[in-house]
């Protein structure tokens, strides 16, 4: 038995040996677990920490008299780091929300400005600022990091509804002017309708119209020469051609000769087609007369 025990002591001191040193190792990986608990960026801490215990796991035994010790201080550490890092998650996830909350509380006090608002001209300007003070809000969500998504979201849609309803008012103007705008023409090819300036200033269509078009009565209301009538017929289908609307089938051989004439100009012009322009040349062709509601009515169809 003493010889065993001889033979055995050098065995005995080599594994006392290799759990001192595995200690040690581990000891000083305590020391550096410690050392990320002052750590003030928690993600350089949690890293370091991650790679800590790789490194833990791959030293070996360190001995039954000291290796349960050592684990349990070692993990005790790494609980302190998780939770200050679950602490700070916490705090920033109520930053978060309460920050979301001012930003939803904006949003609907922006909202409150245009509730109930009609569709009419003067609450297109509400809208427009509405929509103004949406985008701001929007670029500050934006700049907040991270970004609050659920907050950005609800904004964007705001300011898409925001902006149909703005095009909607638009498109009921547009549409409200052309009406205005044609129903003084027709009134001013008829013989009986006093075309000075004076009196279309006082008919209410007048007013619908936008500055454009009041300065292109009024130019109308000075003309004093007939227009050529086979060349406003001319203009007419060439103004249905640009706008692909038909026109009588009668005019149909005519409408063809204009078509060939105007892809000829288009070839040799490199300018785009403005239809807006081309009725503001028909008009200039001449005063209006009874002959040309026929034509008016053809044109009313291209806008309205």
């Amino acid at each position: 038995f003493k010889q065993y025990k001889d033979l055995i002591q050098p065995i005995r001191k080599a594994i006392r040996d290799f759990h001192d040193v595995n200690g040690i190792t581990k000891q000083a990986l305590i020391v550096k677990a410690e050392q990320q608990l002052v750590v003030e960026d928690i993600t350089q801490a949690i890293d370091s920490i991650k790679k800590l215990q790789q490194q833990w796991r791959d030293i070996g035994f360190a001995g039954s008299h000291q290796e349960s010790k050592l684990w349990q201080k070692f993990r005790a550490i790494n609980d302190q780091v998780f939770a200050k890092r679950d602490q700070i998650k916490s705090e920033q996830h109520a930053e978060l929300e309460e920050l979301a909350e001012g930003f939803k509380h904006n949003l609907t006090n922006i909202k409150a400005a245009i509730e109930n608002t009609d569709k009419s001209s003067s609450n297109k300007i509400l809208l427009n600022n509405a929509k103004d003070q949406a985008g701001e809000l929007l670029s500050q969500v934006l700049s907040n990091k991270p970004v609050l998504k659920s907050v950005a979201s609800a904004i964007e849609a705001f300011i898409k509804q925001t902006s149909e309803q703005i095009e909607e008012i638009k498109n009921e103007e547009e549409s409200k002017s052309w009406q205005s705008l044609f129903s003084l023409l027709e009134k001013m090819a008829q013989d009986e309708f006093d075309t000075s300036a004076a009196n279309i200033l006082n008919e209410p269509e007048y007013h619908e119209l936008t500055s454009f078009w009041q300065k292109r009565l009024s130019e109308q209301s000075e003309l004093t020469l007939q227009a050529n009538s086979s060349e406003r017929i001319e203009k007419t289908l060439a103004l249905e051609i640009f706008a692909k609307v038909d026109s009588p089938a009668e005019l149909s051989k005519q409408r063809m000769t204009v078509q060939v004439s105007l892809m000829q100009e288009q070839m040799q012009s490199s300018t785009n087609i403005d239809i807006v322009q081309s009725f503001v040349d028909w008009l200039r062709l001449g005063k209006l007369t009874a002959d040309d509601l026929a034509l008016l009515v053809r044109i009313k169809k291209i806008f309205i």
